[in-house]
């Protein structure tokens, strides 16, 4: 009887004992810890989204500013709907535009797409 409840105990100690090769190694670093967790994989996200998304945004941004602000009177400018025209006038916030036969329009300063270079006005 003894010989079984012997066994029955060593049974349950062979069950009971961790396998695997971590358990076998011992506790983990926090460097490890760190590495296998979420904060690698949010922090390789936000890289890309900056590197990728954000960056090449605000300098889009910054030259479409630049151009803005160098409009002057006499530049040829396409509106954002197409529209071709001769600056007239500047304001603060609007620019006037002339687009050939007396007939002069008003639009955001943001409503301007581009400044059309003397070749593409001669084409």
């Amino acid at each position: 009887m003894f010989t079984g409840i012997a066994r029955l105990s060593m049974l349950a100690a062979d069950v009971a004992a961790p396998t695997s090769p971590a358990a076998e190694a011992g506790p983990r670093s926090p460097l490890e810890n760190f590495l296998s967790g979420p904060i690698p994989l949010i922090l390789i996200i936000c890289v890309f989204m900056y590197l990728f998304v954000f960056a090449p945004q605000r300098k889009k941004e910054k030259n479409r500013r630049q151009m803005l602000d160098a409009i002057e009177k006499g530049a040829k400018v396409v509106s954002i709907g197409g529209i071709y025209g001769t600056v007239l006038e500047i304001k603060p916030e609007s620019v006037v535009l002339d687009l050939g036969n007396n007939q002069k329009i008003t639009l955001s300063r943001g409503a301007i797409a581009r400044i059309v270079t003397d070749e593409e006005a001669t084409k």
